[in-house]
């Protein structure tokens, strides 16, 4: 029987395992390590690297979302029409898979980070930041724990909570983006459509303020554990 890991740990490998699958990726590793030395833009790297611009700014998001890129700063065009500028923060990813849970180490991109903490913390922090600030919100409380006991699909919880379907399937993408909630499994509706069924991977949340930054502890959810299939 293989080891369940604990939700901090599941919370961390999530966010590694998303950072490798970016680093997979040639085009994302391109865009990555051409901005160590010099800031581009999207157009900039879209040309230089000969990537589709539409390709460019989804990479990007994707790399911005995992903390591994940053906007350097805003320029103007003559037109008037702002652009970000692009950084890498990193400048080195060394991967370790000695085992099912793989070891990932990030080297700081020293150019822009010299007065800036290290890499690893400044992810882990903004984890937790983000989860903290998406708790802070009473619909994204409310969705989460409304699957907690049950699995229930998004339609369902929009007719429980009284909450737009709108506003329940963004609720459910960034609650899954942090690993709060998982898909328990898919039914088959009449009409022959597979329906995500959500579940809560927590149970309980505990959230300290004695400084600067939150410590967050996250408890596994015991009561509606997901059914292998």
């Amino acid at each position: 029987m293989s080891r369940r890991l604990t939700l901090p740990q599941l919370k961390k490998y999530d966010i590694t395992q998303k950072v490798i699958e970016a680093l997979a990726d040639s085009e994302s590793r391109a865009i990555l390590f051409s901005i160590i030395k010099k800031g581009n833009t999207a157009s900039e790297l879209s040309d230089k690297l000969k990537i589709p611009l539409s390709s460019v700014y989804k990479k990007l998001s994707d790399l911005e979302e995992l903390t591994l890129i940053e906007v350097e700063k805003w320029m103007i065009s003559d037109k008037g029409r702002k652009f970000k500028v692009y950084r890498s923060r990193i400048s080195k990813a060394d991967i370790s898979i000695k085992k099912p849970e793989p070891t990932l180490t990030l080297i700081p991109n020293w150019v822009i980070l010299m007065s800036k903490p290290n890499i690893i913390q400044l992810s882990e922090f903004d984890i937790t930041q983000r989860i903290v600030e998406s708790l802070s919100n009473i619909c994204t409380r409310a969705v989460l724990f409304s699957v907690k006991n049950e699995s229930k699909d998004a339609t369902q919880i929009a007719d429980e909570l009284k909450i737009s379907l709108s506003t329940v399937y963004k609720t459910l993408s960034t609650l899954e983006d942090l690993a709060l909630v998982e898909v328990a499994q898919y039914v088959i509706s009449l009409e022959g459509k597979k329906i995500k069924q959500y579940r809560s991977r927590i149970g309980k949340v505990e959230i300290t303020l004695d400084n600067m930054e939150p410590s967050l502890n996250l408890y596994p959810n015991t009561e509606n554990p997901k059914t292998n299939p």
